[in-house]
Parts: C-alpha cells; sequence; structure tokens
C-alpha cells in the first residue's frame, strides 16, 4: 500500500464484517496498529505522557484546580485534555 510498515508500525486488514441492508459487503479497513514498545505510536504517547505532565505541574504552580486527562494507550490520535 506504499506504507512503510516498519518504521510507522502501520497495518492494513481487511476483512468483512458484516453486509449492509442493501446486501452489499461492508469491509472493515481500519489500520492494525502494532503495539511494539520502539513504535512510533510509543514515541506518540511519550510525548503525550510529557504534555500532560508538563500542564498538571504548570496549573499545581499557579494555584489552579485543573484536570488533565490524556487518551488511552494506543488509542489514535493521541490527545490531552485540559479542564481549569
Amino acid at each position: 500500500m506504499g506504507v512503510d510498515q516498519e518504521s510507522t508500525g502501520l497495518y492494513y486488514g481487511a476483512s468483512r464484517t458484516q453486509v449492509s441492508a442493501a446486501g452489499a459487503a461492508l469491509w472493515d479497513v481500519r489500520p492494525i496498529l502494532d503495539r511494539r514498545r520502539d513504535s512510533i505510536w510509543a514515541r506518540v504517547e511519550k510525548k503525550r505522557d510529557d504534555i500532560c505532565e508538563e500542564l498538571r505541574r504548570a496549573c499545581e504552580n499557579e494555584g489552579f484546580d485543573a484536570q488533565v486527562i490524556k487518551s488511552m494507550h494506543f488509542e489514535q490520535p493521541a490527545w490531552v485534555k485540559l479542564e481549569c
């Protein structure tokens, strides 16, 4: 598919999952994430964790009562949410 699977850890699967009401076959073509410690997704999660911790620390230092939450492991896209 033109994707460098080794560096990205991104693989595509294609499996028939169900049939629509019109009788057409539906295919599940979502990417399958390679869950290795050295994959690009693991590096993204490390950055996500760093951002989350920095936000927590900054809010605490300023005396703000803030809620900082983050996405689950291997959830894409990775995200951090701040409510203050």
